[in-house]
This record gives C-alpha cells, structure tokens and sequence, in this order.
C-alpha cells in the first residue's frame, strides 16, 4: 500500500508542476485568439446588419383592434 501512495504522491507533484508552469508564448498566443475572433465577429455583423433587412428588421407590432 505505501508503494500506492508514493506514486499517487509523486504523480500528483509532478501534474502540480506543469499546472504552475504557463509560458507567455502560450497567453500570448490564446490572446492573440481571441483577439482575432473578436475582431472578425464585429467586423461581420457591422457588415451584414445593414444589408439583411429580413434578420434585422425592427420589430412590427399587429394590432388585433384598431382605436376608436
């Protein structure tokens, strides 16, 4: 059992010890991401909206009844 507990033991330290290991390439790169993603989403509904009326048309009321 203690053979058990000393590897549990040592795979947990080493997992720990890639865990606080995070490089800047690696942010940098996952910035890089979502900055691409972001601007690429704005850009294409900054693009569409104005040309497809029928997605972003205003909203049309239908009365059932009309005033007196």
């Amino acid at each position: 059992m203690a053979e058990l507990g000393d590897i549990s033991t040592s795979l947990l330290a080493s997992h720990e010890k890639t865990l606080t290991k995070v490089s800047i390439q690696a942010v940098g790169s996952q910035l890089t991401i979502m900055t691409v993603i972001s601007i690429t989403t704005v850009l294409a509904f900054s693009f569409f909206r104005p040309r497809e009326k029928k997605v972003y048309a205003p909203k049309v009321r239908e009365y059932l009844w009309t005033p007196p």
